[in-house]
């Protein structure tokens, strides 16, 4: 069996790092048009991810809240241990790859992303 997911979309924060430095979570909103009673209405996807190995360090460094990526990979329920006590369950997309797209937001206090200084159309591969 097999699946494949890929989105793109809009970092809603900026990445989440484990303190073993293994695992980076963020948000990725994707952004669409429906049919609501005749209109057209935006509509935003949220979509919690996890990207590992390489791709933790590149994100700790360039992800940022509104940069553009394109996440592949599958989605899994992961299961967790609420405060209270209880279990709770969520989707979330295991990133096999995530790519920056477009430039980097300018900012004064740091240097600029590889994708940033390249144009466009680049992207970073993991």
């Amino acid at each position: 069996m097999f699946s494949k997911t890929v989105i793109c979309g809009n970092m809603g924060r900026k990445p989440e790092i484990n303190a073993a430095g293994t695992v980076a979570r963020f948000s990725v909103a994707v952004s669409g048009r429906k049919k609501v009673d005749g209109a057209w209405t935006d509509s935003t996807t949220w979509y919690d991810c996890a990207a590992f190995g390489k791709a933790v360090q590149t994100l700790e460094r360039f992800g940022d809240k509104g940069r553009t990526v394109i996440c592949d990979g599958r989605i899994e329920l992961v299961e967790f241990d609420r405060r209270d006590g209880s279990r709770g369950a969520k989707l979330e997309m295991a990133c096999d790859s995530v790519r920056f797209v477009g430039k980097a937001p300018e900012r004064a206090d740091e240097e600029a992303s590889p994708a940033a200084s390249v144009g466009d159309d680049s992207a970073i591969p993991f």
